[in-house]
């Protein structure tokens, strides 16, 4: 994947991505982390991998994922 295309990829879903954030204990998590777990996510990584990554819970890995997913659709 072409840089640009992962540019124009996370201005189309960085509203969607915004709305998501996770406990207070650890603060937001960004939309280029958002669309990085879903790409990495998407091209075979393991969720159990992801959250060790990038330090996030199963749930917000998969939150991720939906929200890229329904960006892109959208």
């Amino acid at each position: 994947m072409k840089l640009t295309t992962s540019v124009v990829t996370l201005k189309r879903t960085d509203r969607l991505l915004q709305h998501f954030l996770p406990g207070p204990s650890a603060g937001p998590i960004s939309p280029e982390v958002r669309l990085a777990i879903a790409l990495r996510f998407l091209a075979g990584g393991q969720i159990l991998d992801l959250r060790v990554c990038y330090h996030v819970s199963k749930s917000e890995c998969y939150r991720s994922v939906w929200c890229v997913v329904d960006g892109v659709n959208g």
